[in-house]
C-alpha cells in the first residue's frame, strides 16, 4: 500500500465520565459506568466486568436525563447522572406520596440517582424501568388552613388564590401577571383525582373540598379544579383547540435541542388537543406497558421551512398540557438534492431505539433510520465521479456521518496508484466521554473493507447468540491510531483501536488491516472467545508501544502493554506486554512479557505460562523460585495469612513432579514427591501427588498418572459449594484470585494436555 498524504490520526483518550450509560444486555458492553483511576497498576474475561455489579440501563439514565430537562428547564445534554443506587420501594409512589395521594402498597423495585447538571443537584426516585420518575422534593411549606374554624368560605383565600395562579401561570409558561381568575366556585369533589381520573386512574373515593375555576390570559380560557389549599391543581378543559402561543414557544423550543435545528427554522403547522395515556400515545418498549391514565396534552405537526427546494422535512409531536413532557411520534425524512442520505437527530433515534427488542432488531429497520448502505451507494459514486475528497469530507461532516476530518484519511490500500477513502463513521445517538461507536469502511471503485455488517449495528447480544467484545456496537468506531509495515513487504498496515470504558476500566480492542491476496483482511489470528471473534486483540487499560523487532526477524512487532482491571474485585494483578508477531500468514501471539512482580502467586502463573509453551528450562527455574524464595510477598489480605504461601508451593512441586516424569527422571520425580510429604503430608495436592506415583509405577504411563491425579482433585472441587472457604479447595486461595487473575482450580494441577503430548 503506498502511503500518501493523509492526516495524522490520534488516539481518543478517556479521561473522565460520568454515568450517562450505555451498555448492555448479554452484550459484552452494555454495560458499563464511571472511569476511576486504576488503584492497581497491573488478566479474566470482561465478563467479569459485567457480573460484578448492578447498575441501571442505558435507556432508563436518558428517561431519568430527559425528564430532569423537562422538570427544571435545563438542556439535557448539560445532565448527568452523577450517582445511583437500586432501591426497594414500599409504594408505588416510590416513597414520595403527597398526604392525599393515594399510593399503592406494594414492593417496587427501582433506583434513586443524584442528577447534575455540574453546579446543583437533584434526586429523582425512579421504577425498574423508569415507567415511572419522580422528583424527590422537600416537603412543601404548611398550606394555609381554612379561613374560619368550619371549614373554607365561598371566598378563594388571597394567599391560595395566589399559589393557584403561580402553578396555573408554571404549567401554561404564561407571566403570572398575564393571568386572571374569570371565575370560580367552592366545591366539593368525590374522590382524590377532584373529579377528572382517568378510565382506570386509581382515585381515594374521599370528600375533597376544593374550587373549580377559569382562568384567563386575555385571549384563551382554562378551566381548573384544585383542592381548597391550592397544593393539588388539574386542568379540566381549555376552550381551545389550537395550541396556545406561549406553549408553542417552548414547544419549538425543545424540538430545536431535540433535532438540532435551529428554533428559528422550526414551525408549527397544525396542532389539536388530545387525551394521552400514560404513554403519550406513542408505542412503548418491548414487555413495558402504559399506565392507563389521564394526560391532557396536544398532537403538533412540526416542519422544517429552511431546508433544499422540495425537501420539507416533517415531525409529528405528542406533549403534555404544559409542554414539559415533548415525544416524538413520527417523522418524514427528508431527501437531500445534493443526494448524500441523512439519518436521523440523535433525539429521535435515540427515541425510537428505546422502543425497540435491540436483541432482535430488524436491519432493514434500522435502515430506514440509519442508511448506512444508502450511504455506501453514494460514496462509491463519488469516488468513481473523482469528487474532491476535501469535498466529500465537508458533506459527511455536515450529515454528521463524521466528527471531524480526521475521521476521513485517504490511502493507497490495493497498490493501484488511486487513493482508497479510510472513514471512521460515527452514528451513536448517545455518545460516551470515551468516543462514539460506529463502523469503519474503506472506499475505492467498491466497498473494500467493513468493520461491522449491517446487522450488527445497535444490536445486543443473547446468551444463546453472544457477541464478542471485539464486535460489540457499544465499543467506539474503529479508528486508524497507527499505519505500519507489520509483514515486511515495504507496504503499511493499519492498526485499528476501539474502546469502551465501565466504571473503573477501560477496554481496548485491536485490528490489524492489510491488503493480502486481492483483499483486504485481519492479521491478527488466534482462538476466538467472550473478548474477541479471533481477529482483534483485546485488553484492559491498554496501550500500543513503538513498534520494534522484538523476535529478530527483520520486522517490526506490534506491542500492546496493559492488561489490568481498575476493580479491587480483581485482585493484585500484574501489567503485562504482548508481543504480535508476523508468521508468514498471520499475525499470531509470540510471547507475553510480564513487569517485575515480587508476589509468589505472580511468579507461579508465569511458569505455567512458560511450560505451556515449551520454555520447560525457564518454568522450572521460576517454580523453583516459587518453592525457595522467601523474600517473595504472600501478603493478600482477603486470604489467611500463609494460604496463599502454602497453596503456591504445593503447585509448583507437584508441575516440577509432571516435569520430571516427562523426562523420564524417576529419582527427580521421588525427590519432588518426598518433599511434599515431608511438608504437607496432609495436603489434597499431595494425596494427589502419590496417586499419579502410583500408577505411573504400574502402567508406566503418563497420560494415565497425570489422570489419576487429575480426576481425584477435580471431584474435590465439584464438592466445594458456592460459600465454601478457599481453604477447603485443592488450591486453596489460587481457585480464585480476583476476576483480573486466571483460576486455578483442582483441574488445572496436572497438565493434561502436555502430559499426553509428550507421551506419544
Amino acid at each position: 500500500m503506498a502511503r500518501r498524504g493523509f492526516p495524522v490520526a490520534h488516539r481518543f483518550l478517556a479521561s473522565s465520565l460520568m454515568l450517562s450509560l450505555t451498555l448492555v444486555g448479554t452484550s459484552a458492553s452494555s454495560v458499563l459506568g464511571a472511569i476511576a483511576p486504576n488503584p492497581n497498576p497491573p488478566t479474566q474475561s470482561s465478563t467479569a466486568i459485567a457480573q460484578n455489579r448492578r447498575f441501571p440501563s442505558n435507556t432508563l439514565v436518558n428517561q431519568v436525563r430527559r425528564t430532569a430537562s423537562r422538570d427544571l428547564d435545563i438542556s439535557f445534554d448539560r445532565l448527568h447522572v452523577l450517582s445511583y443506587t437500586s432501591e426497594t420501594w414500599t409504594d408505588g409512589c416510590l416513597g414520595l406520596g403527597g398526604p392525599a395521594e393515594l399510593c399503592l402498597q406494594a414492593i417496587v423495585e427501582g433506583w434513586k440517582l443524584e442528577v447534575t447538571d455540574g453546579d446543583q443537584s437533584w434526586t429523582y426516585h425512579t421504577d425498574e424501568t423508569g415507567d415511572t420518575i419522580r422528583l424527590a422534593e422537600n416537603t412543601p411549606d404548611s398550606p394555609d388552613g381554612p379561613d374560619g374554624p368550619d371549614g373554607p368560605s365561598n371566598e378563594i383565600p388571597p394567599s391560595v388564590r395566589d399559589r393557584l395562579l403561580r402553578e396555573i401561570a408554571r404549567q401554561l409558561d404564561i407571566p403570572v401577571g398575564e393571568l386572571s381568575i374569570l371565575s370560580y366556585d367552592s366545591e366539593t369533589w368525590t374522590d382524590s383525582c377532584l373529579g377528572l381520573g382517568g378510565p382506570a386512574e386509581l382515585c381515594l373515593q374521599t370528600m375533597v373540598e376544593g374550587w373549580q375555576l377559569e382562568v384567563t390570559d386575555g385571549g384563551q380560557n382554562w378551566v381548573y379544579h384544585a383542592d381548597e389549599t391550592g397544593n393539588t391543581i388539574r386542568l379540566a378543559a381549555s376552550t381551545s383547540t389550537e395550541i396556545p402561543s406561549s406553549l408553542r414557544d417552548r414547544l419549538l423550543s425543545e424540538v430545536s435541542r431535540q433535532l438540532n435545528i435551529p428554533v428559528n427554522e422550526l414551525r408549527v403547522v397544525s396542532s389539536e388537543s388530545q387525551v394521552w395515556d400514560g404513554c403519550m400515545g406513542i408505542t412503548p418498549p418491548p414487555n413495558q406497558g402504559c399506565q392507563e391514565i389521564a394526560i391532557w396534552g396536544w398532537r403538533a405537526v412540526i416542519q422544517r421551512s429552511v431546508v433544499m427546494p422540495n425537501d420539507t422535512p416533517t415531525w409529528v409531536f405528542h406533549i403534555n398540557e404544559d409542554a414539559t413532557d415533548v415525544r416524538l411520534s413520527s417523522h418524514t425524512p427528508p431527501t437531500n438534492s445534493n443526494g448524500i442520505p441523512r439519518r436521523m437527530a440523535d433525539v429521535e433515534l435515540q427515541d425510537w431505539l428505546d422502543r425497540q427488542d435491540l436483541q432482535s432488531l430488524d436491519p432493514d429497520l434500522v435502515q430506514q433510520w440509519v442508511p448506512t448502505e444508502d450511504l455506501i451507494t453514494w460514496l462509491e459514486d463519488q469516488w468513481q465521479e473523482g469528487t474532491n475528497p476535501d469535498q466529500v469530507q465537508r458533506e459527511l461532516q455536515a450529515a454528521s456521518w463524521v466528527n471531524s476530518p480526521e475521521d476521513f484519511q485517504l490511502l493507497d490500500v490495493d497498490g493501484d496508484g488511486q487513493d482508497e477513502w479510510l472513514l471512521s463513521l460515527s452514528f451513536d445517538p448517545n455518545p460516551k466521554s470515551w468516543g462514539s461507536s460506529g463502523d469503519f469502511w474503506i472506499i475505492g471503485e467498491a466497498l473494500l473493507y467493513r468493520y461491522l455488517e449491517p446487522e450488527d449495528y445497535f444490536r445486543l447480544g443473547t446468551q444463546a447468540d453472544p457477541i464478542p467484545l471485539s464486535q460489540d456496537f457499544d465499543l467506539t468506531a474503529p479508528q486508524v491510531i497507527a499505519f505500519q509495515d507489520y509483514t515486511g513487504d515495504r507496504e503499511p498496515e493499519l492498526l485499528l483501536q476501539r474502546q469502551i470504558c465501565g466504571a473503573h476500566t477501560c477496554v481496548q480492542s485491536y485490528t490489524v488491516l492489510s491488503y493480502q491476496d486481492g483483499a483486504i483482511r485481519s492479521l491478527i489470528s488466534q482462538a476466538p472467545s467472550f473478548d474477541t471473534d479471533g481477529m482483534s486483540v483485546v485488553m484492559p487499560y491498554a496501550e500500543v508501544e513503538a513498534a520494534t523487532d522484538e523476535t529478530g526477524d527483520r520486522r517490526p512487532d506490534l506491542l500492546i502493554r496493559g492488561g489490568t482491571y481498575g476493580s479491587a474485585g480483581a485482585g493484585i494483578q500484574r501489567i503485562r506486554t504482548e508481543i504480535w508477531a508476523w508468521d508468514g500468514s498471520a499475525m499470531i501471539l509470540d510471547d507475553i512479557r510480564w513487569d517485575p512482580s515480587d508476589y509468589r502467586f505472580h511468579l507461579l502463573y508465569e511458569a505455567n505460562y512458560r511450560l505451556e509453551q515449551g520454555d520447560g528450562d525457564r518454568a522450572a527455574d521460576l517454580y523453583r523460585q516459587v518453592i525457595e524464595d522467601d523474600s517473595l510477598n504472600d501478603d493478600v489480605p482477603e486470604f489467611t495469612p500463609g494460604s496463599v504461601y502454602d497453596s503456591s508451593r504445593q503447585f509448583a512441586a507437584f508441575r516440577l513432579m509432571v516435569m520430571e516424569m516427562m523426562d523420564d527422571d524417576d529419582r527427580q520425580f521421588r525427590n519432588w514427591e518426598r518433599w511434599l510429604r515431608r511438608h504437607y503430608p496432609d495436603a489434597s495436592i499431595t494425596e494427589a501427588a502419590r496417586r499419579m506415583s502410583d500408577r505411573w509405577n504400574d502402567d508406566d504411563s503418563r497420560d494415565d498418572a497425570c489422570m489419576a491425579a487429575h480426576d481425584y482433585l477435580a471431584a474435590l472441587d465439584d464438592e466445594l459449594q458456592d460459600d465454601s472457604d478457599p481453604a477447603d479447595a485443592p488450591t486453596g486461595p489460587l481457585r480464585y484470585m480476583g476476576y483480573g487473575n486466571p483460576p486455578l482450580s483442582g483441574a488445572d494441577v496436572c497438565p493434561i494436555d502436555l502430559v499426553r503430548d509428550s507421551d506419544r
